[in-house]
């Protein structure tokens, strides 16, 4: 049954905000600084993946959007901790 209204869901979501046709969403990305990146969302780039680095991690940023229709923003932080020389995760002697 958990399934069943999960799909109901999702298809109501679709159909509210789906739009074949409508006015273009502008985002605009900024920080306290000198940073600023537009994006423009119309019907012919909607599902386009639209990308960005920020230039200063950690930081402040804020983000405006006006227009019609469904914007989707992400930040994703990846990191990989090297680990010291003595604490190598495995060790094989042959």
């Amino acid at each position: 049954q958990d399934t069943v209204v999960a799909l109901q869901a999702l298809s109501l979501y679709g159909a509210a905000t789906y739009a074949k046709s409508g006015a273009a969403s502008r985002v605009a990305l900024q920080s306290g600084g000198d940073f600023q990146q537009d994006f423009q969302v119309d019907p012919s780039n909607r599902l386009l993946l639209q990308r960005v680095p920020l230039p200063q991690v950690p930081g402040e940023y804020s983000v405006e959007v006006s227009g019609e229709g469904c914007v989707y923003l992400q930040t994703s932080l990846r990191y990989n901790v090297q680990p010291t020389q003595e604490e190598a995760p495995f060790m094989l002697h042959v």
